[in-house]
């Protein structure tokens, strides 16, 4: 059956403003979505639809995670949060032990659990992307794919050591080339690729050009970590003499087609550059606060440079995050009006379509939009009372987590109904990440007891 109503949902679109829609129905044919408009009336057009009843159910577009390492978060839960060197200490040398299989397995969960908090598409940068892809395609994700391009050992730049290896940089690009030859519009149009050049201090100024002029040629866009941390922009303060904004920018690197991911140390300049440029920012706020820094997005709102929003790792509710958006932008401004909920709600999905040159096909329900639909459970305690007078917006991002999303619709396809998955044996992905996380270990072990 091609036809699916989503009935008398609490519609938000995403488009128009924060309006909600009431009595409202929504009909997907195919992969689109074809009709919305009054339920009475569409019920009577579309007798033979399969429906779904969204009573007592938000509606919204699927959320579109700007920024996202989903192997990172499972391979990293519950050993990073806490560590003062969680980065270099951890999470670089065991990205070193890391092997295609384990990659796989640790993408198809990483893949299931963004889909059961909401998110139907994600933007990843990260190594063996190939076998992330794989996983993306099985378990009926959206994704925005890069490799992640690097020249240097992660680990050692904490201690300002640089030594550039020119070959590895180039096996990393002609693997992310590969990668887009394969892989973008594949899966039915449901993944598209990007040039992952990981950071504006683990790449060359030489290879940094390059990629770029890949992307150009190949029509894709480039996803890059910027200014995230001390060390990187004191690195190229001391190098190049600027911050790391003002470098990547004086390399004729950044428009509109760059995802720069944090911009946590910049300076006003910087800002009034990312601004001239079109660069998109990806705000990850929930994992920069556990690392006890935050980007000045005061002045960044107030700029009007163009923000998406994040999860990057360790945690994957899109939900948390909002909060720690808006609560984050109020503590380091003093200012409540600085970020409200709807803003937020926009940087999560039409606003993350934008910057993923996504935005004529997701990130708002719309006639003639991909069919990228989430349905949110409002009967909790957390969610009452819920009299008209209140407004709905305002609840769910304050009150919502991954846990009530129920409903999970992507290209028109559902994948998750009722909190369980149709065609994924979660149970079988969760074992097959618990073994996989244990050859990890072994492998990790091994390399330090050999160092």
């Amino acid at each position: 059956m091609n036809e699916l109503l989503i009935k008398d949902g609490l519609i938000i679109p995403m488009a128009g403003g924060g309006r909600v829609l009431r009595n409202n129905s929504i009909v997907v044919i195919k992969n689109k979505i074809a009709e919305i408009g009054a339920t009475s009336e569409l019920a009577r057009k579309y007798p033979d639809a399969r429906i779904i009843d969204a009573s007592h159910h938000v509606v919204l577009p699927g959320i579109v995670n700007a920024h996202t390492h989903v192997v990172s978060t499972i391979m990293l839960r519950g050993l990073t949060e806490d560590r003062l060197d969680s980065f270099y200490g951890l999470s670089a040398p065991m990205k070193e032990a890391m092997i295609p299989d384990t990659v796989y397995a640790m993408s198809k969960l990483g893949c299931a659990e963004m889909l059961s908090a909401g998110s139907t598409c994600i933007s990843e940068i990260w190594h063996h992307m190939d076998q992330t892809a794989r996983a993306v395609d099985e378990t009926g994700l959206r994704g925005v794919l890069a490799h992640k391009i690097k020249e240097v050992d992660l680990a050692e730049t904490r201690h300002d050591l640089y030594e550039f290896d020119s070959k590895q940089g180039e096996q990393r690009l002609e693997a992310n080339i590969e990668l887009v030859k394969k892989w973008h519009q594949g899966a039915g149009g449901r993944i598209t690729c990007r040039i992952g050049t990981h950071a504006a201090d683990t790449v060359s100024p030489a290879l940094l050009k390059k990629a770029k002029a890949v992307a150009v040629e190949l029509g894709v866009g480039l996803h890059i970590h910027v200014a995230q941390s001390r060390e990187e922009v004191a690195h190229i303060k001391k190098v190049y003499g600027k911050g790391a904004v003002e470098y990547l920018a004086d390399l004729g690197f950044l428009d509109e087609n760059v995802l720069a991911a944090h911009l946590v140390y910049i300076s006003d300049r910087e800002i009034e550059i990312l601004k001239e440029t079109g660069t998109f920012m990806v705000h990850c706020p929930a994992i920069m606060a556990k690392r006890a820094r935050f980007a000045p997005v005061g002045k960044i709102y107030a700029a009007g440079v163009r923000v998406a929003l994040g999860n990057d790792w360790v945690n994957m509710d899109p939900w948390d995050n909002m909060r720690m958006a808006i609560a984050g932008a109020r503590i380091t401004t003093g200012n409540v009006g600085v970020l409200n909920p709807y803003q937020v709600l926009k940087m999560a999905t039409i606003k993350a379509a934008e910057a993923l040159g996504l935005a004529d096909e997701i990130g708002s329900l719309e006639v003639g939009k991909k069919a990228d639909i989430i349905l949110i459970d409002m009967v909790s305690p957390h969610f009452y009372p819920r009299h008209e007078r209140f407004d709905l917006i305002s609840t769910l991002v304050y009150n919502a987590t991954g846990n009530d999303v129920c409903t999970v619709i992507i290209d028109g396809k559902i994948i998750m109904e009722d909190h369980e998955f149709i065609s994924l044996d979660i149970e079988e992905v969760m074992q097959d990440t618990e073994e996989a996380s244990e050859r990890l270990w072994q492998r990790v072990v091994k390399r330090r007891g050999a160092g």
